[in-house]
């Protein structure tokens, strides 16, 4: 591509005046071929929307996705009854029914907010002894995302597979008859536990803008989880690691590293 350009503009540096339109597309040809793209992340719905306005409406139907491969997503289910979690395109969409945590391994249902992406291969990464808290790993993942040079206004996927010496999860479910949205309030409704010593599989988010991962202004992760058995599952509220986690990030941003 390199010569490609080179030619180009040696044919043209005498014309450029005249045929500028060759010169640019030389340019955007080289920068394309030489500028590498993350992988993509898709969100469906806004955060804003939903407590500024109290959105919660149908903004992505999960039968759409039902032949997706390599779907690894998270979602709130429409009118904020339960969360999505998407492993490798096999679904635990998790709700509260009659005060029991209930999981449905189908593709059935619909989304008022939903951030997916397709990876086929990861690479593992050992999680340093020192990042424990959530934090810690926040920030871990945050110079991950520097060193394999992903631009700041994107979305990074990575998944947490491993023995969680401390997670404590939730699974939304919201009351009908309040129209009024809050962070407190969506943090506070529905039902809430802890594991420990549990191997779980997580889908997680991280950007250095929170709302891009429809996460609070106080952390740049949105983490969903499937334990062991996929009895449990929902969203990370926090996340105690003892070195019994890897995390796996996709391994295409290996190309971005220089």
């Amino acid at each position: 591509m390199k010569r490609l350009f080179l030619y180009i503009w040696m044919s043209e540096k005498h014309s450029m005046t005249k045929h500028p339109h060759v010169y640019l597309m030389a340019l955007l040809l080289l920068f394309s071929c030489n500028g590498r793209s993350p992988v993509d992340v898709t969100p469906v719905g806004q955060l804003d929307g939903l407590i500024k306005n109290g959105d919660m409406s149908v903004h992505a139907h999960l039968p759409d996705y039902a032949n997706s491969e390599h779907l690894y997503a998270i979602g709130w289910m429409t009118n904020l009854k339960g969360y999505i979690q998407i492993v490798d395109s096999k679904p635990y969409a998790s709700s509260v029914v009659d005060s029991t945590l209930k999981i449905d391994s189908s593709f059935n249902g619909d989304a008022t907010l939903f951030l997916s992406t397709n990876v086929s291969e990861w690479k593992e990464f050992d999680i340093p002894a020192d990042v424990i808290t959530w934090k810690q790993l926040e920030q871990f993942i945050g110079n991950e995302a520097v060193k394999y040079h992903v631009p700041k206004n994107k979305v990074s996927p990575f998944i947490l597979k491993g023995i969680a010496a401390d997670a404590s999860w939730r699974v939304i479910d919201w009351d009908p008859n309040d129209k009024v949205v809050s962070y407190k309030k969506i943090s506070e409704a529905g039902m809430h536990g802890d594991l420990k010593n549990e191997y779980i599989t997580a889908v997680g988010f991280y950007s250095r803008e929170a709302s891009e991962v429809f996460a609070h202004k106080e952390t740049n992760m949105n983490i969903h989880f499937v334990n062991h058995d996929h009895s449990i599952a929902g969203r990370l509220d926090d996340l105690v690691l003892d070195g019994h986690v890897k995390l796996y990030l996709p391994k295409i941003l290996e190309s971005n590293k220089k």
